[in-house]
């Protein structure tokens, strides 16, 4: 075997959203220098989900066709014969030395999620696409994309307790009442009652002041991947603060972002993507919100 420098992606035991952010960094980082990149098991036993009863075990088998059958035998080699590089910057090594593998398992801070990655977003969105398993594109590509999309995360995340100030807090959830007011906001402006499609891996009964409103559906059951990628394809969408599942949608999307104000850290497209579609965050009532964002839903076709 030719003793070459290579990128591992070792993905934690975590939820899709943030594997995704320690591939998507191994993915820049090997594009950036040529490198082969070599990916572990996506699926692993997810003890937390499953203790939790989720609705989303969180297995993610079958999501994507292995980059590399030999990702195994390389996990060994990373372990033994190679000189290891964790974590590196994502940028050009001058000359990465043969037997070196640059070794990413570390999430990426909350404070910019896509650092490093944003400049690559357009190749890190064809090599997801790429990578999906035949049964999950079919599946995402049968799909009507959604008009007004919102992530409603719950799983994991806690309960807003009585007092709280859900500006100082952070794994959390979102209060529906934010979501109802902000689709109540867009629909104003457009001047219909635009449709909303709802992806959460909370319970009906979690959602009903949601799902009561005209126009409100959950999406159809798929699985996660699929989901994210549906999300994406949403003319305008509404995220959970704090999930990387939700901002991961929005990193891919091209269309209109509207964030939480209290826990919007930056932009996660490149510039040029928000030249054209709105990305940011909103308060007061609809007539105050950003121009671009108010022309953007004006135009929206249904």
């Amino acid at each position: 075997m030719k003793p070459e420098a290579i990128t591992y992606a070792r993905l934690p035991r975590a939820g899709l959203g943030n594997k995704l952010l320690v591939w998507g960094r191994a993915f820049a980082f090997a594009r950036t220098n040529g490198l082969r990149l070599f990916v572990s098991p996506w699926s692993q036993l997810p003890l937390g989900p499953i203790l939790r009863g989720e609705r989303s075990a969180r297995l993610y088998r079958g999501y994507f066709d292995d980059p590399c059958a030999a990702s195994r035998v390389r996990r060994l080699l990373v372990r033994s014969a190679y000189d290891v590089v964790f974590d590196p910057e994502i940028a050009r090594v001058a000359r990465p030395r043969p037997r070196t593998a640059y070794v990413f398992r570390t999430v990426p801070h909350w404070s910019d999620y896509f650092a490093g990655i944003r400049e690559h977003r357009a190749a890190v969105h064809a090599a997801l696409l790429a990578m999906l398993a035949p049964p999950r594109r079919t599946e995402l590509d049968r799909l009507a994309s959604p008009i007004i999309g919102i992530h409603v995360r719950h799983g994991d995340f806690r309960p807003l307790r009585d007092g709280e100030d859900f500006a100082r807090v952070g794994q959390v959830r979102t209060p529906l009442a934010y979501f109802r007011e902000t689709i109540e906001g867009v629909r104003e402006l457009h001047g219909s009652t635009l449709p909303v499609t709802v992806f959460s891996d909370g319970e009906d009964r979690d959602l009903a002041e949601l799902l009561k409103l005209p126009g409100v559906r959950r999406a159809q059951p798929t699985t996660d991947i699929v989901d994210l990628l549906l999300l994406a394809r949403s003319k305008v969408i509404i995220p959970s603060p704090g999930s990387s599942f939700g901002m991961w949608s929005a990193f891919l999307s091209d269309s209109s972002i509207l964030w939480h104000p209290s826990h919007f850290r930056g932009p996660s497209r490149p510039a040029d993507v928000n030249q054209r579609a709105y990305e940011g965050p909103i308060s007061g009532p609809p007539s105050e919100w950003p121009e671009q964002l108010r022309e953007d839903i004006q135009r929206l076709a249904c």
